[in-house]
C-alpha cells in the first residue's frame, strides 16, 4: 500500500512538473515588450519576433548587422547593392512605390502575418496614415539609424526586438572607434578651416540639382564629424529636403567641394570594376555652364559617392571618405577604404575585396 502511495505521489509530481514546463513555455511565447521608438511612440511587441517586414534602405544593413536577416518576410522595394544580401530578390517588397516608405502593400503584409513592421523616421508625410491603417494588426516601429546622436539607442531597440545584442554591441563599439579617429583630427578645426560644400542628391539626372539643408537628418553630422560647412544649411523646405535648386543661387555660393551622391544607373555597386560610367557622369556635371566659375570645379574638387552610405548605418563610412576629401593633410595615414572593407567583412558578411572590385566612390584613393 505504501509503495503504491509513493508511486502515485511520484506520478503526480511528474505531471505537475510537466504542466509547469508547458505553462512556462506558453508564458515565453506570449511575452510582450514595450519600447519607445524614434518618433517617441510607445509600441508593444509580442515576442519572440519570428517574422519582420520593413521599408527604408537604412534597415537593410541594420537587419544584417543585428543578425535578423532570416526573419525578413517583406522588404524595402529599393535595393542599392543586391549582391550584399542573400536571396533578396526572392523576398517580396513591403512598399509599392520607390522613394515612398509609407506606401505599403497592406494586403501582402497581412497575408505574410508579420510579427512586426519596421520603418524609418523620414522627413516626409504619410507615416501617421500608414501606421493608423496597420498598427491594429501589426506593431509599427520607426527607427533612426543614420544619426550619430540616436544610432546607439535605435540599435538597442533592434536588440530588444530580436533578443540579439552581441553583434549590435560589436558594431556600436567599432562605429564609435571610427568616429573617434576622425574627431581626433577635425574637432580642432576653426570655422575658417572647415570646407564649404554642396551636396548634390538626385535620381541619376545630372542636370537636376536637389540637396538638403541642415534640418535634414544627418547633415549636421557631416558638418560636425567631417569638418564641413553646408552651403545650403539655411534653405527652407519641408524636412530639409530641397527638391529644386535655383542655378543663380548656386553660382553665388562660395563652394570648396561638391559631393555628388546621385543614383547613377550601373555606376556604383559591389560588382562594378569599371569606373568609366561614374567618371563620365562627373565630367558632365563639371561641364554644366553655370558651374564654370565654381571654385570646386576649377580645383577639380568634385567627388562622387554611392547613395548607399549617407542614410544607412554605413554613414560612418561616408564620413571617413568625406573627412579625407575635406582635409587630406590631416588624414595622410588614414585609409577610408580599409574602414569600408572592415564594415563589409565583419558586419555585412560579404567576401568582396575592395582592392579588386566594387565602385563606391570616385576618384578613389
Amino acid at each position: 500500500m505504501r509503495r503504491e502511495s509513493i508511486c502515485l505521489t511520484l506520478c503526480l509530481l511528474c505531471v505537475l512538473i510537466f504542466c509547469s514546463a508547458i505553462a512556462a513555455n506558453a508564458d515565453y511565447n506570449s511575452t510582450k515588450t514595450t519600447l519607445t521608438d524614434a518618433l517617441n511612440r510607445v509600441v508593444t511587441i509580442k515576442k519572440p519576433v519570428q517574422k519582420v517586414a520593413f521599408t527604408g534602405i537604412c534597415l537593410t544593413d541594420a537587419l544584417k548587422i543585428a543578425g535578423a536577416w532570416d526573419k525578413i518576410v517583406a522588404r524595402e522595394i529599393v535595393v542599392l547593392n543586391p549582391g550584399f544580401y542573400p536571396d533578396i530578390d526572392r523576398i517580396p517588397a513591403s512598399n509599392t512605390t520607390k522613394g515612398s516608405p509609407y506606401s505599403l502593400n497592406f494586403e501582402r503584409l497581412l497575408e505574410l502575418n508579420a510579427d512586426c513592421f519596421l520603418t524609418f523616421k523620414a522627413p516626409m508625410k504619410g507615416f501617421e496614415e500608414m501606421a493608423e491603417k496597420i498598427q491594429s494588426h501589426i506593431p509599427v516601429v520607426a527607427l533612426n539609424l543614420f544619426d550619430r546622436h540616436t544610432i546607439k539607442r535605435n540599435f538597442e531597440i533592434l536588440g530588444t526586438i530580436f533578443g540579439k545584442t552581441d553583434k549590435i554591441s560589436e558594431y556600436i563599439s567599432w562605429y564609435e572607434n571610427v568616429l573617434k579617429r576622425i574627431l581626433d583630427k577635425t574637432s580642432k578645426l576653426a570655422t575658417e578651416q572647415k570646407k564649404r560644400y554642396f551636396l548634390k542628391w538626385s535620381p541619376g539626372k545630372v542636370e537636376k540639382f536637389t540637396t538638403m539643408s541642415n534640418r535634414f537628418i544627418g547633415m549636421t553630422t557631416i558638418n560636425e564629424i567631417a569638418g564641413g560647412i553646408n552651403v545650403a544649411a539655411d534653405l527652407n523646405a519641408y524636412g530639409g529636403w530641397i527638391q529644386s535648386i535655383d542655378p543663380e543661387w548656386l553660382t553665388q555660393q562660395d563652394i570648396d567641394i561638391i559631393i555628388c551622391e546621385d543614383s547613377i544607373s550601373n555606376g556604383f555597386g559591389p560588382d562594378m570594376v569599371d569606373s568609366s560610367i561614374v567618371s563620365s557622369y562627373r565630367q558632365q556635371l563639371m561641364q554644366i555652364p553655370f558651374l564654370a566659375e565654381c571654385k570646386a570645379v576649377k580645383n577639380n574638387a568634385v567627388y562622387m559617392i554611392s547613395p548607399h552610405f549617407l542614410y544607412t548605418p554605413a554613414f560612418v563610412i561616408s564620413l571617413a571618405y568625406l573627412a579625407k576629401w575635406f582635409h587630406p593633410d590631416l588624414f595622410l595615414n588614414f585609409d577610408p577604404r580599409s574602414v569600408h572593407q572592415e564594415y563589409l567583412t565583419r558586419f555585412i558578411g560579404t567576401d568582396i575585396d575592395l582592392s579588386k572590385r566594387g565602385i563606391f566612390v570616385y576618384p578613389g584613393f
